[in-house]
């Protein structure tokens, strides 16, 4: 592979890159081990034709199928390769491909003509000549593929860091361009895709159009399996609904692969790493950082995606602080405490556990598991997210939303406790605010050893609640929350409730502190210290319609996500 300038030609800056990056790719997804390949940067003709020669003799002299992939990146012209800058005569290269001891052999050339500021691969004006690979093998068993066709110039870019065509070419075999979703990428899944990309780009940056042109003769296929990604190797899987989607290296900022437009699941082949996944649909960019393990599968929905800009225009906070966000993060756990006091007869806000106590206090500790699933451990309850974060998303909850027990000499042992079912959807207008609806459904109950004057009480007596509340988060650091809430009795001690004032309590409106977003009690304010602690104030009034009493609570304390 040569970037050395041939007489009258320009220096080329990435052939190397180009070359390192195809060996890369053959021993991660093509089945090649790194003393089967080689890779020449700078050679002579005479060399390049010696590692050809050696390695068709040791294939020759192996009984089993063999496969031999020669890759040039470098300058041409209708004669010869040129690297170190001298004349290769594709005549030289023909006597030695055309060998049929050699089961499949397969030529890529990314060559030919430059100039401009895309930095194409630079040739001196010829007379047009029909390209469809410098090589005409006759004998069957032969792949032939290159990356421009006819007087064409082959670009390469500034962006991408190498050759448009050998860029999109190692991004199918890494499994972008796996089209059935089977794991395994062909060689006409690997052309098309890098076709269709390379006429794109150079489409978009070039006077004249790179068409990448191919020719295959194989006896007895139709097609021929080029790559496969391993569940045991260190894979991406991205589930797209909609796309196309982006996956972007972080350390480096280039555009490894793109997926596009339909839906699929892919495995991809990638190095450990940070990584950047983005999808643009109309004037909404959508985006989320991972990290790759290595040697582990790592799972990405693109409904997981989240809002982080419009108009091109992408935020520098990419997503919420954990604490901020609709269920906790998957693998962490969310632990929250706050003490307060309450005033007043009113009894409906959202924050207070304890029923008509002047002291309040609320103590949760919540695991997200699949990044959807979250458990409340000390009130047992279930919660799921659905939809997608960043942008509109609903969570389901069901369980204890609290409980206690204790022992008096009236009751004997007491054990109480609340039902409660919750649908939530949330919408965000932008990575900083959000719109919040949902409604409840609870009811209490109880079981005592002694049921003398005071019997046991079990869920017969439900009660409904909707909500309405907006967020919204400051320079990163303050997030404000604000609700309005309406509670009615439906079903009192077995029987259905007028929607009347004709019990005390049957009717409530609560205001300030009081929505709910799954087992996330949503503070009036929340002061972020870091994406794992933040200090949380609640502040709620409440009005009984009937009585015409308010009630008034206070609390603090705080929330920690690990």
């Amino acid at each position: 592979m040569s970037a050395h300038p041939s007489v009258g030609r320009k220096p080329l800056r990435f052939a190397h890159r180009d070359a390192q990056e195809v060996a890369n790719v053959l021993t991660t997804v093509g089945g090649f081990h790194s003393n089967e390949i080689f890779v020449l940067l700078d050679p002579s003709p005479k060399r390049v034709l010696s590692v050809v020669d050696a390695a068709l003799d040791h294939l020759a002299d192996d009984d089993a199928p063999s496969m031999l992939v020669f890759y040039y990146s470098g300058h041409a012209d209708e004669r010869s390769l040129f690297p170190s800058g001298r004349p290769l005569p594709f005549a030289d290269l023909r006597k030695r491909l055309e060998r049929a001891a050699v089961g499949v052999r397969i030529g890529i050339i990314d060559s030919c003509r430059g100039g401009g500021w895309t930095g194409t691969r630079g040739l001196q004006s010829s007379e047009p000549f029909e390209v469809q690979m410098p090589f005409d093998l006759s004998s069957e068993g032969s792949v032939l593929i290159a990356s421009s066709s006819g007087l064409e110039n082959a670009h390469e870019s500034e962006a991408l860091r190498g050759g448009f065509f050998t860029h999109h070419w190692n991004a199918a075999l890494r499994g972008a361009g796996d089209v059935n979703g089977d794991g395994s990428i062909t060689l006409t899944e690997a052309y098309e895709y890098a076709k269709q990309r390379t006429i794109r780009d150079t489409a978009m940056l070039a006077s004249t159009p790179q068409h990448p042109s191919f020719r295959m003769n194989l006896r007895g296929r139709r097609d021929l399996a080029l790559a496969r990604v391993s569940a045991d190797a260190t894979v991406l899987n991205i589930l797209q609904d909609r796309g196309p989607i982006q996956l972007v290296h972080l350390d480096t900022g280039l555009v490894v692969l793109e997926l596009p437009q339909g839906k699929r699941s892919v495995g991809l082949a990638v190095a450990p790493g940070r990584y950047l996944l983005r999808t643009k649909s109309g004037d909404e960019t959508r985006a989320q950082q991972i990290d790759v393990a290595a040697d582990e599968t790592t799972v990405v929905r693109e409904g997981d995606l989240r809002l982080v800009g419009r108009d091109g225009i992408v935020v520098r906070n990419l997503e919420p602080r954990p604490s901020v966000l609709s269920t906790v993060p998957d693998g962490r756990w969310d632990l929250r405490h706050s003490i307060g006091r309450r005033y007043g007869d009113a009894t409906d806000l959202g924050f207070s556990l304890g029923d008509r106590a002047d002291l309040t206090l609320d103590l949760s500790l919540v695991h997200g598991f699949g990044d959807r699933w979250s458990l409340n451990v000390l009130s047992p309850a279930l919660a799921y997210r659905g939809g997608r974060r960043g942008g509109t998303e609903w969570v389901v909850t069901a369980g204890l939303a609290g409980w206690g027990v204790g022992v008096s000499s009236v009751d004997g042992a007491l054990f109480s406790g609340t039902l409660r079912a919750s649908f939530d959807a949330r919408w965000w207008l932008n990575p900083r605010s959000s719109v919040q609806t949902g409604i409840s459904f609870a009811s209490t109950f109880r079981w005592s050893g002694n049921e003398v004057g005071n019997p046991n009480t079990g869920p017969d007596s439900w009660r409904a609640r909707i909500g309405l509340g907006y967020t919204y988060t400051l320079a990163n650091a303050v997030t404000l929350g604000i609700g309005i809430g309406y509670a009615q009795n439906l079903v009192r001690d077995g029987e259905f409730v007028r929607f009347s004032h004709e019990n005390a309590r049957a009717s409530v409106l609560t205001f300030g502190s009081v929505q709910s977003l799954g087992f996330r009690q949503r503070p009036l304010i929340q002061v972020h210290l870091t994406d794992s602690w933040a200090l949380d104030a609640f502040v709620g009034v409440s009005y009984d319609i009937a009585s015409r009493e308010f009630e008034e609570a206070y609390a603090a304390g705080f929330t920690s996500v690990f």
